[in-house]
């Protein structure tokens, strides 16, 4: 995903992402990974208190995200990359999840739904 997909950075994240027709396999419409860098936060607590807050920030706030998707039969698989070295409030994770989230959807509706993923 990370060499062909598509990257969009919003600070404190990068998401990473790649479209697929919906085959129907899935419950969901997207599929979220979080990720946290060791090298920056070396203990497991910040790591796992930044995924938390990530999650639930998506959690929330994901409606329209899944509305979009179904709508238009797709499936979203996509990472989202904690960058900073420093740990973020959850107002700010969350503030930077709907940024990102809004753009996602605004950057969708540009693009011809047929050209956002191979037809095989």
């Amino acid at each position: 995903m990370f060499s062909s997909g598509d990257i969009l950075t919003v600070m404190p994240f990068k998401f990473f992402w790649k479209i697929l027709p919906d085959t129907g396999h899935n419950n969901y419409p997207a599929q979220i990974a979080v990720s946290v860098p060791t090298r920056y936060f070396k203990r497991s607590v910040d790591r796992n208190l930044i995924k938390r807050r990530s999650r639930e920030a998506y959690r929330t706030n994901k409606q329209e995200l899944y509305k979009y998707l179904s709508d238009n039969n797709l499936h979203l698989t996509f990472v989202i990359l904690y960058l900073p070295k420093t740990l973020y409030t959850s107002r700010q994770i969350e503030d930077s999840i709907k940024k990102i989230l809004g753009m996602f959807i605004d950057h969708l509706k540009r693009q011809d739904i047929s050209k956002l993923y191979d037809q095989k």
